[in-house]
């Protein structure tokens, strides 16, 4: 049975990220959420580790080309 909120949706995943700032010091710990097609079968932890990872590299190459291309003005 399916209790998720998205249709399709198998497995959510709650991750954990650990960071240090490197002016204070401080370690900073922030929580988010992933929901997957895959079942726990097709997807062990390991690899859905990898596909967030996959996922978040191409997502920092976007805001490198949205930050430093000079954006057009719609016609």
């Amino acid at each position: 049975m399916n209790n998720l909120f998205s249709p399709g949706a198998r497995q959510a995943v709650q991750i954990r990220r650990r960071r240090s700032d490197r002016k204070t010091g401080k370690t900073i710990i922030t929580t988010v959420f992933a929901v997957t097609s895959l079942t726990a079968e097709q997807a062990t932890p390991v690899l859905l580790t990898r596909l967030v990872c996959d996922h978040w590299k191409i997502e920092f190459l976007h805001h490198v080309r949205d930050t430093a291309l000079p954006r057009t003005p719609p016609n």
